[in-house]
This record gives C-alpha cells, structure tokens and sequence, in this order.
C-alpha cells in the first residue's frame, strides 16, 4: 500500500511545469466514495487501514490466496453452460469459497468468449491439496464429451 500512496503522490507531483500549478483530475463514478476522498485529504494511513480492515472481512489477498480459473469457448451458449458446470463441481468439494462464473473485464479475445471462476483458499489451507483437488475436478469435468473443446486455465495468486 506504501508503493500505491507514493505513486499517487509523485503522480500528482508531475502534474505541473516548473513555475506552472498542475492540476490532477480523478475521475470516478462516485466522487463522494471514501478512497476518493481519503486520497484528496492525503489520509494514506486510514485509507491503508480500511482496506485491509475490509479485505480480511471479505476473505481477499493478503489474507487468502485466490485461483482465478479462466473457462473458454467460441460458443457463448456452450461455454455458459461449461461454466455453471465446472463451478457447480467446484462448489460440491468446496463449497462458498468458489465465486462465479462471471465475465471478466475482457471478456472476447481472438474469436474466444470467456467466463471466469474464483476460488478464495484459506493461507493455512496446503497448497498442494488445493491444487490435487482442482486437477481432480478439472479431469473429471473434461471427460464429458461436450467440453472437451472447452479451454481452462488456471491462474494461482493474479496479482
């Protein structure tokens, strides 16, 4: 978070010409929203806080790892389907932790639609085991004949 706040400050730091003021515009769909406000009065450290604060409430990095699991097809319907399918089996072994399928922000690319499923794993929670399960499930959901031209891929820790 020490890096995100130094990048904002030199980003607006940039923002003039030697003797000229500069003038740094955020543009957001809530300009009322506390981080926008948090970053205007320079509150770095409350901000900081309140992230993390929120991110260990609702299960995200740095408390938990997350696997992001990119499904694939040049059929929408086929891969709406695949996708409800191969979470389903997801959600059986376990269970909340699996969130989606949904649209990435990218959601097309080179002919190819694209649906995405999330998995938040506990940090305490062996890595090892996570990932046999997974390929476990990933075999099974392609024995089917009908997804066997769909595409996975498995992304551990995105960011």
């Amino acid at each position: 978070m020490k890096e995100a706040t130094n990048c904002l400050l030199r980003v607006a730091g940039r923002a003039g010409r030697r003797d000229k003021q500069g003038k740094v515009i955020i543009q957001a769909y809530d300009d009322n929203h506390r981080i926008i406000n948090q970053v205007i009065e320079n509150k770095y450290l409350e901000m900081y806080n309140e992230e993390l604060a929120e991110r260990k409430q609702f299960h995200y990095p740095p408390f938990t790892r997350l696997i992001f699991v990119n499904i694939k097809h040049k059929d929408p319907d086929v891969l709406n389907a695949a996708a409800q399918k191969f979470a389903g089996m997801l959600r059986q072994q376990l269970g909340h932790r699996v969130l989606g399928p949904e649209q990435p922000l990218v959601s097309r690319i080179r002919n190819y639609y694209i649906k995405q499923v999330i998995i938040k794993s506990d940090k305490t929670t062996s890595v090892a085991k996570v990932k046999s399960l997974l390929k476990d499930v990933i075999s099974e959901f392609q024995t089917d004949k009908d997804h066997r031209a769909v595409t996975l891929q498995v992304d551990v820790d995105p960011y």
